[in-house]
């Protein structure tokens, strides 16, 4: 894909408003220094230890960079927006607040394709009702189409469950708000603020435990 082509396809992506603010500056350090409260009072409240801040505080911090990851499998080959968080203030609290433990104990989890395959290959006939359909279903743009307000709430849900209820829920949910609100990105000389969905990229979403909370929500 040559150069102006590729940046004339961000371009576009970026101008959709639903998705992306453009922004006049770049307030990386106003976001580092939201964090960095933040994390100053979990230490007070002995939730996290000064070995924890360290490694959670990044040194340096820079904003995001947006790449496009061309489908060539979809007509067009429209590019899939990809925010390397390498350098970002938050790249090491998604580490932090990565579900995966909680997700594999989901009764809606699966691993992959192969795992549900098995799954139905154990089903006996009568365990499927005639009134059952079996469909697919793919949902355009998941990430970006993830409604914060509802993904925090689901990830609330799911921290409540654990067994050890340290940190706080409250300031798993003051991190992860941070995260997925203050997404904050340069391309092409400008910056963004993604204004709805999550990231390509961010750590937290490897194993989509978001969306599987949002689906057992509704």
């Amino acid at each position: 894909m040559g150069k102006e082509h590729n940046i004339s396809k961000a371009n576009r992506q970026l101008g959709d408003t639903t998705y992306f603010k453009r922004l006049d500056q770049d307030p990386t350090s106003d976001l580092q220094r939201l964090l960095k409260e933040k994390l100053t009072e979990m230490l007070a409240s002995k939730e996290i230890s000064e070995d924890n801040i360290e490694y959670l505080t990044v040194a340096n911090p820079r904003a995001g960079r947006v790449y496009l990851l061309p489908k060539i499998h979809k007509l067009g080959n429209p590019g899939c927006p990809i925010v390397s968080a390498n350098g970002h203030p938050t790249k090491r609290i998604s580490e932090f607040v990565d579900l995966h433990q909680l997700v594999f104990r989901l009764p809606s989890y699966v691993q992959d394709t192969t795992d549900y395959l098995t799954y139905l290959l154990c089903l006996s006939p009568s365990d499927i009702s005639e009134e059952t359909l079996l469909v697919s279903l793919d949902v355009v743009s998941l990430y970006t189409n993830i409604p914060h307000e509802d993904g925090i709430e689901a990830r609330r849900k799911a921290w409540k469950t654990r067994e050890t209820m340290d940190p706080l829920t409250k300031s798993l949910v003051d991190l992860l708000t941070l995260d997925l609100k203050c997404n904050i990105f340069e391309f092409n000389g400008d910056y963004y603020l993604q204004v709805q969905g999550a990231a390509m990229g961010t750590k937290w979403l490897h194993y989509m435990p978001t969306f599987s909370w949002v689906i057992s929500l509704i």
